[in-house]
């Protein structure tokens, strides 16, 4: 007679499980492991439940944050930059303009068209008194700040004199010119740079065209993301050549951010690269789309097609892309950033400024958002909801540490969902 327990140990039934089924759960720490789980191997599962408020800790540089802007993103990614240089280390500015330059309105503001009548060293004494009043921080703040400018010359919206006054702004109150790198482009009209050939040529967008479909992101044979984050960052570190492409898209939740009638979208993107998701320690970047050019007329074109995911990877950067939406209170139909004060003429370039005072909280600098007072001052980032597709990546899945690996086993491993009774999990 076979004892029972022989028979357990030896046998083996299988489960008839439907793959697309698999969902996991968990409570306090084991809430933030599934969260984790979920962002590591999205392609497995299929729904995730968060119980305790975890949240997934990315271990993140503070003195790697820097955030960049392309037409009103690009002047309010300056705009942040004066007001919060304490926060950030590096501005990336794409067909932008100078502090306070919209003030007013985007479209009929004079400096628009015709920048030679701006008097740089006019906004510059603006900044000081604003820093002397306590309204922004200490300008000396950017003194070691990297800055990359980058405007076509061919460019009809916003002109390319913009560019070269935000240069003259920095030039007096950075300590090495080397800091600076600008690009004017000779064949670039107003438009986000990339090498992707997918994307349409570098010439000039017809304003009928952004309601067809058309993108402000194209193909100018100018790698501006590659560029940049170099000039931020140095050379890219070395990627094992299976982690390379992989990273993840995701939408997080804006609400808890921005405060209501900021014509803030209610969801935001994020790429995650894989090797950021399994803890090691990553940079952090805030990338802004322009007018028309948010999740509510592109969708996901700006985070996709842009060739953040790409060089985020190589570089190991977390980019968050925080999404205007147009509203009819406050006035702004076309999803533009607040660089003229449609929330508040007022307050709109201080750090009182709706928009401001949210943005300041994406870089988790805020402490009810896990800013970490451990020596390792790793930061967290509540970066949840759901997981969406991306059009020519693969899915996060890496090196799995041994817990990952005997975790993912019962999905990963067995085809037929063998279960053997009374023994651990084996391939």
């Amino acid at each position: 007679m076979v004892p029972i327990t022989s028979f357990w140990r030896k046998a083996t039934y299988n489960f008839n499980i439907d793959p697309k089924s698999v969902t996991i759960s968990g409570f306090s720490s084991g809430g933030a492991f599934a969260h984790q789980f979920h962002v590591i191997h999205s392609s497995l599962v299929n729904g995730v439940g968060v119980f305790g408020g975890a949240t997934y800790n990315f271990n993140i540089d503070p003195k790697s944050v820097t955030i960049s802007g392309f037409s009103s993103g690009g002047a309010f990614a300056h705009q942040f930059h004066v007001i919060h240089s304490s926060l950030v280390n590096g501005v990336g500015v794409f067909g932008g303009a100078p502090y306070r330059c919209f003030a007013g309105s985007i479209w009929v503001s004079l400096c628009r068209l015709l920048p030679f009548l701006t008097a740089v060293e006019r906004v510059q004494r603006q900044a000081v008194r604003d820093a002397e009043m306590g309204r922004i921080d200490d300008l000396r703040g950017l003194a070691d700040d990297k800055v990359f400018i980058f405007h076509g010359k061919k460019d009809l919206v916003i002109r390319p004199g913009n560019g070269r006054n935000v240069e003259k702004f920095y030039n007096t109150f950075t300590a090495d010119r080397s800091n600076i790198k600008a690009v004017y482009d000779d064949k670039a009209a107003h438009v986000f740079p990339t090498k992707y050939r997918g994307n349409a040529d570098c010439g000039m967008l017809f304003f009928p065209g952004l309601f067809l479909g058309e993108a402000f992101v194209r193909g100018c044979d100018y790698d501006a993301v590659y560029e940049m984050f170099r000039h931020f960052y140095g050379p890219p570190a070395m990627v094992h050549r299976r982690d390379a492409n992989r990273g993840k898209l995701i939408k997080f939740d804006q609400k808890s951010l921005f405060p209501k009638y900021s014509s803030m979208d209610k969801t935001g993107f994020a790429y995650i690269p894989s090797r950021c998701a399994f803890g090691f320690q990553c940079k952090l970047h805030i990338a802004l789309h322009g007018c028309f050019g948010g999740r509510a007329f592109e969708d996901t074109i700006f985070p996709t097609r842009t060739e953040f995911a790409r060089w985020a990877n190589e570089f190991g950067v977390i980019v968050i892309f925080p999404q205007v939406a147009p509203h009819l209170i406050p006035p702004n139909l076309f999803g533009c950033w607040d660089v003229s004060g449609y929330t508040g003429i007022r307050e709109y370039a201080t750090r009182h400024a709706k928009q401001e005072k949210g943005a300041a909280e994406v870089p988790v600098y805020h402490p009810r958002y896990g800013l970490s007072v451990e020596e390792s001052r790793c930061h967290s980032v509540p970066l949840s909801l759901d997981s969406i597709g991306m059009d020519g990546w693969l899915q996060m899945r890496g090196d799995l540490q041994s817990q990952r690996q005997s975790f993912i086993m019962p999905v990963d491993s067995h085809a037929t969902y063998g279960l053997m009774s009374g023994t651990l999990w084996s391939s």
